[in-house]
């Protein structure tokens, strides 16, 4: 079975009208327009219910993201972080 999470298509966000900006939880405040999305979930990767009933993401290797911390991207959405002195970054697959 296939891991998805939905998140926020932002257009026009303020400093950044001319790219698309990734959010997970609420629309970009500034954004003109937002349209929800589902994204699968990287296999490896899971994710969890915190005490706040939020997604917390955990890598292969045991590290513990919020979703906004690894959003990124403009045409297509993205985890992009760092691990060990490496940068990474994985293309989420649209649902």
């Amino acid at each position: 079975m296939k891991k998805t999470m939905e998140i926020y298509k932002n257009y026009g966000c303020l400093a950044a009208e001319k790219r698309i900006i990734y959010t997970y939880g609420a629309e970009q405040p500034t954004a003109v327009c937002s349209e929800k999305i589902k994204v699968e979930i990287p296999e490896g990767w899971e994710a969890e219910k915190d005490s706040s009933r939020d997604i917390i993401l955990v890598s292969p290797w045991g590290r513990r993201y919020e979703p906004n911390d690894l959003l990124d991207g403009n045409e297509t959405p993205c985890f992009y972080g760092y691990h060990n002195g490496s940068s990474f970054k994985i293309i989420l697959k649209i649902d």
